[in-house]
């Protein structure tokens, strides 16, 4: 009997690629532009798996700045720049990738244009 499964799905931000760090650190960027001043590991807790709408009603709640309404999108265009310099895969991923035999797909909350 095969205990392997047929499938595996692999997330990609953080899981295959270290974009999470990336994106993180060009949101911190970002928000200190817009006045709120948090480093990087402080925006963690605003940026990972959080959607525009939760990130902006955060900052709005927390420091009672309502971000510009491009934000997002000038934010993206920016994380989009820094990966074309910075995206790398994470460590022992490809090694690990090759040693399945089944269907491989990949799964992503980012937007399609990021993954």
């Amino acid at each position: 009997m095969n205990s392997l499964p047929d499938l595996v799905i692999f997330d990609c931000d953080g899981v295959l690629v270290d974009s999470e760090i990336i994106a993180i650190g060009v949101l911190a960027e970002c928000l200190n532009e817009a006045g709120v001043m948090l480093n990087v590991g402080q925006t963690m807790a605003y940026g990972v798996g959080k959607g525009a709408a939760a990130v902006a009603a955060a900052i709005k709640e927390d420091f009672g700045i309502t971000l510009p309404p491009n934000f997002f999108d000038d934010l993206g265009s920016r994380i989009i720049a820094a990966y074309a310099g910075k995206l790398r895969p994470m460590d022992g991923v490809l090694e690990l990738v090759a040693t399945f035999e089944p269907r491989r797909r990949v799964a992503s909350n980012s937007p399609i244009e990021r993954v």
